[in-house]
Order: structure tokens, then C-alpha cells, then sequence
């Protein structure tokens, strides 16, 4: 009788460690993931259709990179984290005027960012969470010219940027997938792995 009380407080001890190391305070994690329809590309499309009608010069070929970005995360309370972003972009292009490419186009987007997120279920293997995140996003733009005689043109620009995390998944232990939806600098909908520290 004593044998089986000490094996059930053992256990109980046990799975109340494990699910308070599922986002207790001081925990950490790293994440990688990839992003479509950041803040970034949808801006591009607005700017396009609003551009590219009173412009003699059209791009054709778009290709963009998705937001590509790694992260890290540390609970400052049971279920909240603070932690910061680092996303990548790439946007390519040819560029046309009347039906002769006339250049190529290359962006690569920076974004740098902090944010915070709020589990509000949280488990050994399954958390629900929602978040926010501001950053600023720094683009370097080059423009190089098909005539060899004519020199390339590079541009800089920044701004801030942010992120929104309606809902958010993460499933696993400490080697987890997630999943999120929201609008912002990683993208509308975002999918990657993380570990927990």
C-alpha cells in the first residue's frame, strides 16, 4: 500500500515538473521558421498597382523569398515571453520598358525586431498563445542595368514594422512544430520548429 502511494506521489510530482517546464518563468526557446505574405510583399503588390499604371517601365518575373527568420524567446512569467525576430526577404525582377527587359531588380529585406507573446493554454505538449511584435525593416535595393555601359543604382530605405499573432500553436515537447496566423513582418501564415532550453 505505502509501495503504490509513494509510486502515485512520484508520478504526480513528475507530471506537475513537466507541465509547469511547459512555459514556466526562466524557460528559453529558439525558433526557425518561413513566412508568406509579410507586411513587406504585400506592400510591394499595393505599391505596383498603384505605380506601375502611370509608369512606362513594368516588372515582370516577380519572385519573392517568403520571410525566412529565426528567433528567441525567454518567459519572463508562467506563460509569457518577451524575445526578438530576425527575418529575411528577398524580391527579384526584370525589369521592362515596352517589351525590352531593360534591368534586373533585386530587394533584400531586413527585419529586426522584439516581441511578446501570451500563452493562454499551455501544456506539456500543446500550447495555444497570441502575441505582438514591433521591429524596423531595413531594404537594400539594387537595380542593374542590361547595357553594359551604364552603371548599377542602389537604394536604402527603412521602417518601422510590426507583427500581430492572432493565434499561434505549438506542438511538441521540447523539439516542437508551430504554426501561426496574423499579419505582419513573418507573414500571414507562418510554420516552423523550435527548442526549448
Amino acid at each position: 500500500m505505502t509501495n503504490n502511494l509513494n509510486k502515485t506521489l512520484i508520478c504526480f510530482l513528475i507530471s506537475n515538473v513537466v507541465l509547469l517546464n511547459a512555459q514556466q518563468k526562466g524557460t528559453s526557446e529558439i525558433k526557425a521558421g518561413y513566412g508568406v505574405l509579410s507586411s513587406n510583399e504585400i506592400g510591394k503588390v499595393f505599391t505596383d498597382i498603384i505605380i506601375t499604371p502611370f509608369s512606362e517601365t513594368k516588372t515582370t518575373d516577380e519572385k519573392h523569398s517568403g520571410a525566412l527568420f529565426i528567433g528567441y524567446n525567454y518567459a519572463v512569467k508562467d506563460n509569457w515571453t518577451i524575445g526578438t525576430d530576425l527575418v529575411y526577404e528577398r524580391y527579384t525582377a526584370s525589369v521592362n520598358k515596352q517589351n525590352l527587359t531593360v534591368a534586373s531588380q533585386k530587394n533584400d529585406i531586413y527585419t529586426l525586431a522584439v516581441n511578446s507573446t501570451y500563452s493562454y493554454i499551455s501544456k506539456p505538449k500543446f500550447r495555444m498563445y497570441s502575441g505582438v511584435g514591433l521591429g524596423y525593416t531595413f531594404s537594400n535595393e539594387k537595380l542593374s542595368p542590361n547595357q553594359s555601359d551604364v552603371q548599377s543604382v542602389s537604394s536604402k530605405s527603412s521602417s518601422f514594422n510590426f507583427q500581430v499573432i492572432g493565434a499561434g500553436i505549438r506542438i511538441g515537447g521540447k523539439i516542437a512544430g508551430f504554426a501561426e496566423l496574423g499579419f505582419g513582418y513573418k507573414g500571414i501564415i507562418n510554420l516552423g520548429i523550435s527548442y526549448q532550453l
